[in-house]
């Protein structure tokens, strides 16, 4: 209020409303012609003389004012349009004698007004401008232009995509594929040891859904594939232990390191290379002892001290038996104890008519010749296994 005293401006004590409208009082009309003729000197010492500006007009809003003016509703007078400064409460107090500097104080009011970003250099090196339209799959996006993907080039039969280089999805088996992705439409991606492979789907443990040198095998709940042959003899595994099934079809299984006629579990791999734990005439529930695999159709089978190869293991390989049946010896005998050894591919069997020694035998060979007259090699004991035979 100091300074509108010193000028002799308007003060609110002078105004009086009546309904919505301010009205000035007929005793103070004198005085408020004084208070314009002071307000338009002060204007013309701040901005100098406007030639042609109608300031000091009655004006109730913006609008009544000529472009460039703005109406004081204090005054009820059009005045020169201030620009706002963050010296408020200043500006009265500069030197006048020169032309205030406009464009300087918008400048400091737009500096002031606009946030400062606390983004460092890097960050906005980071920033990523979309491509638009989107890239294909060879190509990604840097910066907002599509560039290749792949620099060098992929090597077939990888093929390019915004992520690098990528094998395709399984379209047949034995292609190489993305372990990422494991199910492929008819086929599983799985590591065999040299990378991603197409396998098949199949439905249950066997060879009948499978091709030759596979073998439909269990990888998961519900889930079988067929698997590729791994050996054909045991110097083919590195580590573990060579078992052949059907389908001309063999696997290494793990080994472990404990030595021939050692007690073992049956449900671990803990025998050496070239040995698997089997049932013998005096294990324990889940036990047996280690015995080393062996072929009863070669001349040499590989069993040593009287044993005899005749445990079957899988369709294709058996292992020695150091338990020799006290009595039987050659097919179609009486015997006494099950599950030993008559001879090399015969083993007692325990019928409901008597203890007899069976051989074992493979269909379409000679396995059954010299036996009993009519002898016939039947491979329909077990379902989904008829590679072997009694």
């Amino acid at each position: 209020m100091a300074l509108a005293e010193t000028f002799g401006l308007l003060s609110i004590s002078n105004l009086t409303h009546v309904g919505k409208f301010t009205t000035i009082a007929p005793k103070r009309r004198l005085n408020l012609v004084f208070n314009r003729l002071c307000m338009i000197s002060l204007m013309f010492l701040v901005v100098g003389c406007a030639t042609g500006v109608e300031i000091g007009a009655d004006c109730r809003t913006d609008e009544d004012c000529k472009s460039g003016l703005q109406c004081n509703t204090i005054t009820s007078a059009c005045e020169t349009l201030r620009i706002a400064s963050n010296n408020k409460g200043k500006d009265m107090g500069r030197d006048r004698s020169t032309t205030p500097d406009l464009q300087s104080d918008v400048t400091k009011d737009v500096k002031a007004d606009t946030p400062q970003s606390d983004m460092r250099p890097s960050d906005m090196a980071d920033m990523q401008v979309a491509c638009e339209p989107t890239c294909s799959g060879a190509e990604k996006c840097e910066n907002g232009t599509c560039v290749e993907a792949c620099t060098p080039a992929c090597v077939a039969p990888q093929v390019c995509t915004d992520s690098g280089c990528k094998f395709p999805t399984c379209a047949q088996k034995g292609d190489s594929c993305e372990t990422t992705q494991r199910e492929q439409g008819d086929f599983f991606c799985r590591d065999l040891g040299n990378g991603g492979i197409c396998l098949e789907k199949c439905a249950e443990i066997g060879a009948s859904t499978c091709g030759d040198t596979e073998y439909c095998i269990p990888i998961g709940p519900a889930e079988f594939n067929c698997e590729p042959n791994q050996c054909a003899q045991q110097s083919d595994c590195t580590t573990g232990t060579c078992l052949l099934f059907d389908n001309n079809y063999g696997r290494c299984f793990a080994a472990g390191a404990l030595s021939e006629n050692a007690l073992c579990d049956l449900n671990a791999s803990t025998c050496s290379p070239g040995f698997t734990c089997n049932i013998t005439t005096t294990s324990a529930t889940g036990k047996g002892t280690c015995q080393k695999v062996c072929s009863p159709w070669d001349a040499n089978t590989g069993c040593t001290g009287g044993a005899r190869c005749s445990n079957l293991v899988t369709p294709r390989s058996f292992s020695c038996s150091p338990n020799n049946d006290a009595t039987g010896t050659t097919p179609y005998t009486a015997c006494t104890t099950p599950r030993a050894s008559c001879s090399d591919a015969t083993t007692c069997l325990g019928l409901s008519s008597g203890n007899g020694c069976f051989k074992y035998c493979r269909p379409g060979m000679t396995d059954c010749a010299g036996l009993a007259a009519a002898s016939v090699c039947n491979n329909h004991i077990i379902a989904s296994e008829d590679r072997w035979g009694l």
